[in-house]
């Protein structure tokens, strides 16, 4: 359960919007103790601003990474060595990876594989095996859209998330496994 535990929140700011981190900080805040909340982009391009301003109100910290080859973005490359970092060295129980990118199917099956919880924000076109690698996913159009009332239910174990179906857990419930 994520109730309780030591998690990360690890944002690419370029597939979620800057609205969502007060709903997703909300949401965690009064069931776990967040330990890390970190956003991925490159803060010098204009559609990225307003999360400079989000930076200022919440407690998340903003890390650069600049294009090195014009149009790549090297934001999915730096969470995710984030988070192998995290794993290996860090007290991190839970992970809540928020990104559309389907590259991170693998992180996600690599960190549940040592044992963490993952939950997976991004967005509904997000690649069906990234939201099977979770845990639970939440599109995160549903997350703005519930002001993350099914986040919080995940997060207490009383609900499980996959793609835009919610059900509670009991005993016949199944988790997804990636």
């Amino acid at each position: 359960m994520i109730e309780q535990s030591r998690t990360a929140i690890l944002i690419n700011a370029e597939d979620i919007p800057h609205q969502s981190v007060p709903i997703i900080c909300s949401a965690f805040r009064p069931f776990c103790d967040i330990r890390i909340f970190r956003v991925f982009g490159n803060f010098s391009k204009p559609s990225l601003s307003q999360w400079l301003r989000a930076s200022r109100e919440l407690p998340l910290k903003l890390e650069m990474t600049p294009e090195n080859t014009h149009g790549k973005s090297s934001a999915d490359l730096a969470l995710a060595l984030d988070a192998m970092d995290l794993l290996f060295n860090g007290d991190i129980e839970s992970f809540c990876l928020c990104s559309s990118g389907s590259d991170f199917s693998r992180l996600a099956r690599t960190l549940t594989g040592f044992g963490k919880h993952v939950i997976g924000i991004g967005g509904r076109s997000s690649c069906s095996s990234f939201a099977v690698s979770c845990e639970s996913f939440i599109p995160v159009q549903d997350l703005l859209e519930d002001h993350g009332v099914l986040l919080s239910c995940v997060i207490r174990g009383e609900a499980q998330a996959q793609g835009q179906a919610a059900a509670p857990l009991n005993e016949e419930t199944e988790r997804v496994s990636g």
